[in-house]
């Protein structure tokens, strides 16, 4: 399995590399249409890391047999790369909308609107008043508050003190555990897996928990 963040490497050096959409190695092979799948034909890269958050703690690991293209210099060339591609998925400020795209939403975040996209996890006192489309949000932790979640969103991964609040159409939260709060479920919404002291508030339609 692939792991966030993934990415091919071409022997001239250039990256294919789409976290928005998919982590697997194989889709982005085939996205790019590349035919041969020897073991010099490309590179299969992941990055570990002990903190999602903390550019400096992301490695390089090579997830197949290296090419004989491949150098100590290179190596370099990709970790420092992904590196700065992890900084700028970082939101600290306030911006009126994330559309698309891969993020990181941290202490100051306030976002008006996130519409498609992927938020891979919200830390501290982030905040989000809107999501729509087939946004995706995972790991929502501390302090962070989501208002008015609509369309097929997803949700997944909701702990600590977060707050959730109005759930509507066909969205859907899943493992919500700790002093996490939903309120304000509508619609055909789907709420699953309710651990610890969380607590949901004022469920009506054809909502299911």
């Amino acid at each position: 399995m692939c792991y966030f963040p993934s990415e091919i490497v071409l022997p001239n050096g250039d990256s294919i590399f789409d976290p928005e959409h998919t982590d697997s190695h194989e889709d982005l092979i085939a996205d790019a249409g590349l035919a041969d799948k020897s073991t010099d034909a490309f590179a299969r890269l992941e990055y570990p890391h002990t903190d999602i958050f903390d550019p400096a703690t992301y490695t390089l690991k090579m997830d197949q047999t290296a090419p004989r293209w491949w150098t100590p210099e290179l190596e370099a060339r990709c970790l420092l790369r992904m590196r700065e591609r992890i900084s700028r998925m970082m939101v600290c400020d306030h911006r009126t909308i994330l559309l698309g795209g891969c993020w990181m939403l941290t202490d100051g975040a306030v976002i008006g609107r996130v519409v498609g996209g992927r938020i891979l996890a919200m830390r501290g006192n982030a905040t989000i008043t809107g999501v729509f489309g087939n946004a995706t949000i995972t790991d929502v932790s501390g302090n962070a508050r989501i208002r008015d979640v609509y369309g097929n969103a997803t949700i997944r991964d909701v702990y600590g003190s977060a707050t959730i609040t109005g759930v509507f159409g066909s969205a859907t939260i899943t493992n919500v555990s700790g002093n996490a709060t939903i309120r304000d479920v509508f619609g055909n919404a789907t709420i699953t897996d309710v651990y610890g002291s969380a607590t949901i508030t004022n469920v009506s339609g054809n909502a299911t928990i």
